[in-house]
């Protein structure tokens, strides 16, 4: 049987570990998947289906519910698993075949370990953004209305996935939580980040949130994100002296400062 195609190693590594997830899901949205119809005789015929064809698309139900999924999958070898008899299928890129219907369910390799499935939400978030379920950002200075501290327990699943992250991202120099004691601003966890000054911090924030949503669930309303002052001076005197739980270290700085030699 073929070995696993560069998409497949990464949708393996990115089910293990949610930390590599935004890079994935990039990845996934420009690449070109299998997806299995039902051609009319014309097109069995030929071989082709021309452009701006209308395509019955094989649709599987689910048993729990009774929807409507599409399956789409990365290789012939993942559609053999659901259909050892063969099916036809069309080469669409994944993008393509959100566009074309956002209202549906979609799942990628579904009789794989490793498949996902994508709801509707899901998509329209990926077409909008490129990630999964955004966080709220928080400016910090409107910070005088909450009430942080030091979090005296931080769950290690999301700070371990941040982790990740952050790491493969020479942007961020070093990450914090804070903990929100005011139950009023439906906040508990602040994730603050500080990055570089031309770093990119919208593409930063998206993947943190599509982590954290990875980790804690989609539209968690416990966790929010904000960026470090410029000028180095903490949110709150309760966190000056606080450790961050990631800090670029000196391999990424390297990396980093080669980087940017590379872009002058």
């Amino acid at each position: 049987m073929q070995a696993e195609t560069p998409l497949e190693r990464m949708v393996r590594d990115a089910w293990h570990e949610p930390g590599l997830r935004p890079t994935f899901y990039r990845r996934l949205l420009d690449s070109d998947v299998l997806v299995p119809v039902q051609p009319c005789p014309e097109h069995v015929a030929t071989g082709v289906i021309g452009a701006g064809a209308r395509l019955n698309v094989i649709t599987l139900v689910r048993q729990t519910d009774r929807v409507g999924v599409i399956p789409f999958f990365t290789s012939p070898e993942r559609v053999f698993e659901g259909y050892p008899a063969g099916e036809r299928c069309v080469q669409m890129r994944v993008r393509e075949l959100f566009e074309a219907r956002r209202d549906m369910h979609f799942h990628l390799n579904p009789f794989s370990k490793y498949g996902r499935e994508f709801f509707p939400h899901e998509v329209s978030w990926l077409l909008s953004s490129g990630g999964i379920a955004p966080l709220e950002q928080i400016e910090l200075e409107g910070t005088e209305a909450l009430s942080l501290r030091t979090p005296r327990q931080i769950t290690e699943p999301v700070v371990s996935a941040l982790r990740v992250l952050y790491a493969r991202n020479f942007d961020v120099l070093a990450a914090y939580f804070a903990e929100c004691t005011d139950a009023a601003s439906g906040v508990k966890f602040l994730v603050l980040l500080d990055m570089k000054e031309a770093g990119d911090a919208a593409l930063v924030l998206q993947d943190t949130g599509t982590v954290v949503n990875e980790v804690v669930g989609a539209g968690s309303s416990r966790f929010a994100v904000a960026l470090l002052p410029r000028d180095g001076s903490a949110p709150s005197p309760i966190l000056d002296d606080a450790t961050p739980f990631y800090r670029m270290g000196l391999t990424g700085s390297i990396a980093s400062a080669a980087r940017l030699q590379q872009m002058r």
